[in-house]
């Protein structure tokens, strides 16, 4: 059955000649793992939605393991962190700690607009260093650590 999720790709992996492993982080599902088919070859229509730091609307076969993307609609392609290499060291950062601090499929609709929130400042020119520090300081509780 497919289903239709609001997501920002975190991670992508190649796999074979042509398939890529996406993990998305979605407001409706947490963090899934799901296969692009043909999403390597430059002609594919899945090639400019699977690229890091795209949010955007996926359509999904959803299964018990890896999952299947069937098509993306691109809502921001988080343009100006690509075009700069700080930027996208700073959002790397972000996804990262998003991807190494969240389970598989546990929905955190408050982490989901933190996330979003955090790369679509750094992407409209704020100041990266102070939006990561607060991204961190906030992320402090999903660690299991409480600052005081």
């Amino acid at each position: 059955m497919l289903e239709k999720c609001e997501g920002i790709i975190i991670r992508t992996t190649n796999y074979g000649e042509t398939n890529k492993i996406v993990t998305l982080y979605t407001r409706e599902w947490g963090k899934i793992g799901v296969m692009a088919r043909g999403a390597k070859k430059p002609s594919s229509r899945l090639a400019a939605v699977t690229q890091p730091f795209t949010y955007g609307y996926f359509l999904v076969q959803r299964s018990s393991g890896l999952g299947s993307l069937q098509q993306g609609e691109m809502i921001s392609s988080m343009r100006s962190i690509r075009e700069d290499i700080f930027l996208t060291a700073y959002a790397s950062y972000i996804v990262d700690l998003t991807d190494k601090g969240t389970d598989d499929r546990k929905p955190n609709p408050y982490l989901f607009e933190l996330v979003y929130q955090s790369l679509n400042l750094v992407n409209e020119g704020f100041d990266a260093e102070i939006i990561v520090n607060i991204f961190e300081m906030k992320m402090l509780n999903t660690f299991g650590l409480y600052p005081v």
